[in-house]
This record gives C-alpha cells, structure tokens and sequence, in this order.
C-alpha cells in the first residue's frame, strides 16, 4: 500500500502582553473611546498589514486586559484568513500625563506589498479558471484543480503563507494552501473557513466549504501528492463529512458541522436537475464517485476476479476498482491473475477511501501489461 503522509506545521501565536509604563510624550493620532472603536481601528490596521499601531484610548482601563483579548479573539473570528496569516502580537498600555496609548506590535506572514499581489494575483486567476455561467460546485472545483496543479507542498517546511505558493518555486505548507483556498473561494462568492486541528496525529489546517445549504470538509493539501506529480489530482479528501474525514483528521474547536453526503447530494441533483445534469454528471466522474456503486466494487477475492477478468476482456490498460477487503489484496490479486495468460505483469496502487469512513475500504488502481 502507498500511502501519501505531510508533515504540516502551525503558526503559533503568542500570548498579549499588557503592561504599564511611562513615557513623555505620545506620538499616537488616532483616538478611540470605547471597545468598539478600538476594535474597528485595530482591524483596519491589520488589514492593511501594519507592524505597528498606536491609538489614544480614551475607554475603560479597569477591564483593559480582558477587553484586548476579546478584540482580537472578535477581529480573529470574524476573518479566518487574518487569523492565520497573522503570526505573533503584542500590546502595550502606556500612560503619561492623563493620557492613554495603546501600541500594537504586529507580525504576519505577509506584508501590505504581498497581500496586494494575493489579492490581484487570485483576481487573475479567477477570471482564467472561472466563467459566469459556473455555479458554486463548478467553481469549487475550478479552485482545488487549479491549486492541486498549480501549488506543491514545502518538504522544507520553512514557507507558510498563500504567497509562497503564489510565486516561484509556488511550494507552501497546509497553511497555505488553506489560505489560498479560503481566499480564492470566498472571492469567487463561496463561503468557507479554516480548521484548525491534526491530520495523521500532526498538526494541520484545511477548509470547510459551504455549499447550497450544507458545510464539506476541503482538504486540499492532502489531495495534492508528495512528491508533486504534475497533472495529478486526487479527490480523496473533497467535500466530507465529519464522520468521513475523522477517519485521520481532529479538532476540537466547534466548527460547524458537516453532516451531508456530498455522494448523495450529486446524485439526486444529477437525477432531479434534467437541464444541468451533466454539470453534476461531470464532477461525479471526475471525482470518481462512480466507484460507489455496486457494478464497480468488490467485497471478495471472487468479485474482484470478476471485475478484472472483465476488464482484461476488453484488453483495459489501467482499471480502478472499490475494494473493500483491503488486508489481503496481495493474495486476492495473485488469485485474479493466476493463469490469465495474455498479462505479462501488472501493479497496484491503494489508497484509503475515506469518503465511506470504513476501515479496510479502499480504492484499487491496477495497471496492467498485455503480451503484444
């Protein structure tokens, strides 16, 4: 069995620090009067990727402390992407002649030049990859496919940011690619968010996608092969359940939950939807949901025969399969092969299918080589 691991690496935040000093003179010029307006001016700030803000507060400095970890922990909830992109704060009370300022001391994984070029780069891509007659699942996978073709994952793990995966050598780690995703879905008009939690016991990030009506797991880090493969682009982990993807990812934030099939959701919207059912026909078979089915999946050494001898039949090069008795697919395909004697050799892959949540369900690609 092949199995494709990541090492993936968080951005820690540090801790605010408050304290009480005293200066001459404040050289601060905005002015805030309340929480709120401190809130409002402090996210303006980050938006625009200041390193440092200073600010008058004229507000209450009884509850000072408390109210600064609520700003951030309100501006942070209200933006996923800033929250993420954001690496480490500081903030520092100081008190001179009456007057009160406030200075935040602010690092990111992106200054104001590079968050610009985020924001024109995914503006141009968009606009290549997306056409106005596309709706959300059609736009949802324009952006995986181009950042599964587009992005390799750093081996290095030293880049952390959508920008590194925007420009040369175009490798980042888990959290970058969820923000890239998180912000070329939420420019195309698709509602997501960043999860925060482990894949395979190691610390990692992917998105939760929001479509007609219902949340998806989206993780595009793990649908991209390490080493890259150009070309190549995996759906194993588009569009789950919790249920489905907690198979090897956790969390323990609340997020919201992700409770539809998206199985079930394409196939009734291809069943029920006669003028766009080939809209929803073409991502079923991209996404290979066709191996779901009966008529493509075997649960004995006896029905995987049967589903091999037919494809050598119709002399097919490369055949996947659903396999649901994983364990002992060495032997059970020694048995398929056994006197079929116009196959000089073949090989297989396996890869976990995780959109059953079944232990020992997989997906079987075998290629096979015929005598001329």
């Amino acid at each position: 069995m092949i199995k494709l691991q990541k090492k993936l690496i968080l951005i820690t935040i540090y801790t605010i620090i408050i304290s009480s000093l005293f200066i001459p003179v404040s050289f601060a010029t905005d002015k805030a009067n309340s929480v709120q307006a401190l809130q409002s001016k402090l996210n303006a700030a980050m938006q625009a990727r200041k390193t440092s803000y200073s600010i008058i507060y004229s507000g209450k400095l009884s509850t000072f402390s408390k109210d600064v970890t609520d700003i951030f922990n309100n501006v942070f909830n209200a933006d996923d992407y800033l929250r993420y992109v954001t690496k480490r704060y500081k903030c520092t009370c100081v008190k001179t002649n009456g007057v009160t300022t406030v200075t935040f001391a602010l690092e990111y994984l992106e200054n104001a030049s590079q968050t610009t070029f985020i924001k024109n780069r995914v503006s141009q891509i968009l606009k290549q990859i997306i056409t106005p007659d596309m709706n959300d699942f059609q736009k949802e996978k324009a952006i995986h496919d181009w950042i599964v073709n587009n992005v390799s994952y750093d081996t290095t793990l030293t880049q952390f940011s959508a920008y590194a995966g925007l420009v040369s050598p175009y490798k980042t780690v888990c959290n970058g690619y969820s923000l890239l995703a998180y912000k070329m879905l939420n420019s195309a008009g698709i509602k997501t968010k960043i999860i925060e939690g482990k894949g395979n016991n190691q610390s990692h990030n992917w998105n939760l996608v929001y479509l007609d009506g219902a949340w998806y797991h989206l993780d595009v880090v793990w649908d991209d092969p390490v080493p890259d493969v150009p070309g190549k682009v995996s759906y194993n982990y588009y569009n789950l359940t919790d249920s489905q993807i907690k198979v090897n990812h956790t969390w323990t934030k609340t997020y919201p939950a992700a409770e539809t099939d998206f199985y079930n959701t394409i196939t009734t919207k291809i069943a029920n939807n006669p003028l766009t059912s080939s809209i929803y026909q073409g991502i079923y078979d991209d996404l290979g949901l066709n191996l779901l089915t009966t008529e493509n999946s075997a649960s004995s050494q006896q029905e995987l025969s049967s589903l091999i001898q037919q494809s050598i039949q119709n002399q097919e090069d490369i055949i996947k399969v659903r396999y649901t008795n994983i364990i002992s697919i060495a032997d059970d395909l020694c048995t398929a092969f056994y006197a079929q004697n116009n196959v000089i050799s073949y090989s297989y892959i396996s890869e976990d299918l995780i959109r059953t949540a079944d232990t020992g369900d997989a997906i079987l690609t075998l290629k096979i080589n015929y005598i001329p």
